[in-house]
């Protein structure tokens, strides 16, 4: 089903939904916040920035405790107080309650330098004496600005029925609309996990258990909300990012049904729809679109830009037991895909192996690591047990990814789902989908590969 649209693509963020009262974490990602205030008297603005993480879990990021990472605010505009800058050396105080819009009364921000106090919560600066001073009757506002470079969210959820994710800022909730709550089939109380990774390491790996309006056993048919986890990290920006969703694993329907806007309050809500008997564990991606990548979906209702070439890995040179073709019916819901044929043709004997691939190119601004997803179905015929075919993938030289690989007689696999990741450096790459046949030994051993729904981001 194919288009090849050129899109901007995502960098990623990981979402793991499991219920655990405690979070686990491997290491927190420092979030980044804006500071400004404004009002000032003689004229005037603040504006700067702050970074940390709530290490002990109390709700408060203070200074005193060693949670603040970074600090820097400027002052400028004013006709009694010349501009000047402070930074993290420069800081005295500092008390923010997570999740707040800003400082105030009681809770202390507070730094020193260039011969200049400013004391946000009072709305005062001054020299040491007083003799230069101005003030503000606003609040130091303050916005999470999160950096969401080369990140994954992923999310883990045991479902049964139809659940909804509701991501907000730093807080992640349920809402449960038919049959068992997450986690809660058959009386269980299984978490959801949530990992958020950085160049595919992982940097915070969190479990939370919700509270829901019965304990377990309760399995909660009924509509109903969790209570909230409310230390995501980083903190999703609420700046109308579209998101992107990878289904990981699950058998049902999973798919984002609103994007974040001023409208709902920048919330992104993902349907998880598990109609089947029983529950399974469902596993999700989800990945903000980044300036970084042009990247590209082809559903093949055409050939969508590629191009077939004989003897595309592993140096074979079999060109005539190698052929790729359009078909306008072998897709995955019965509409295009790319495919590739190998063996057969004749009776004789090729013992060294042929391949063929599908290539398109396409082009990154940055260094990033990509992710590509795509459908195959590898088809088998009448090969013996030592004789087998892979479904392969790979970008430019680089390292090729065995998608799949079946030996013997009369297999199928069936469409099948994939991903992959690679770092790539900035420029144009090429991307080649394709397989191997080892050998062949009888003229009606053909293994057939079909592809569909290729997508980079």
């Amino acid at each position: 089903m194919s288009k090849l649209c050129i899109a901007r693509n995502t960098t990623r963020l990981v979402v793991f939904a499991s219920f655990l009262l405690a979070a686990t974490q491997v290491h927190a990602i420092p979030t980044t916040y804006s500071i400004s205030q404004s009002g000032w008297s003689s004229g005037g603005t603040v504006t700067g920035f702050f970074s940390g993480e709530d290490l002990d879990h109390d709700g408060y990021i203070n200074l005193a405790n060693g949670e603040v990472d970074s600090y820097q605010i400027e002052f400028s505009g004013n006709t009694l107080v010349a501009a000047f800058t402070h930074t993290l050396a420069d800081l005295q105080y500092f008390n923010y309650t997570v999740g707040s819009s800003g400082f105030g009364p009681s809770f202390p921000l507070y730094s020193f330098g260039s011969g200049y106090s400013y004391d946000a919560d009072d709305g005062l600066i001054s020299l040491h004496d007083l003799s230069v001073s101005t003030f503000t009757p606003n609040h130091a506002l303050v916005k999470p600005v999160s950096d969401f470079s080369n990140m994954a969210i992923e999310i883990e959820a045991h479902i049964d029925g139809r659940d909804q994710l509701i991501i907000k800022g730093n807080t992640i909730q349920w809402h449960h609309l038919d049959a068992a709550a997450v986690g809660r089939h058959l009386g269980a109380n299984s978490p959801t996990i949530i990992y958020a990774t950085k160049n595919g390491s992982t940097t915070t790996q969190m479990e939370w258990l919700p509270a829901w309006p019965s304990p377990p056993p309760d399995e909660i048919r009924f509509d109903a909300y969790s209570s909230f986890f409310n230390e995501l990290s980083p903190v999703f920006p609420e700046d109308g990012v579209v998101w992107r969703l990878t289904k990981l694993f699950g058998r049902g329907e999973v798919k984002i049904i609103e994007q974040p806007s001023s409208s709902n309050e920048f919330s992104l809500i993902v349907e998880f729809d598990d109609p089947f008997p029983g529950s399974k564990f469902y596993g999700i991606r989800l990945s903000p679109v980044s300036d970084s990548l042009d990247s590209f979906f082809a559903d093949f209702d055409t050939i969508d830009g590629f191009s077939y070439t004989d003897d595309t890995f592993y140096n074979t040179h079999q060109p005539r037991y190698a052929s790729g073709d359009w078909s306008a019916s072998g897709g995955h819901s019965g509409r295009g895909a790319l495919h590739v044929s190998l063996g057969g043709i004749d009776a004789r004997n090729v013992l060294n192996g042929m391949s063929g691939g599908w290539s398109n190119s396409f082009h990154l601004d940055d260094a990033l690591d990509v992710e590509v997803s795509l459908d195959y179905r590898l088809i088998m015929t009448q090969f013996d047990d030592d004789e087998c075919a892979q479904v392969l993938a790979k970008i430019d030289d680089g390292p090729v990814e065995v998608l799949e690989e079946l030996c013997g007689r009369g297999k199928d696999t069936g469409w099948q789902t994939k991903t992959f990741m690679q770092s790539l450096m900035a420029g144009d790459h090429t991307i080649t989908i394709g397989g191997y046949n080892n050998k062949k030994t009888n003229k009606k051993e053909v293994a057939d590969i079909y592809f569909d729904n290729v997508e980079i981001r």
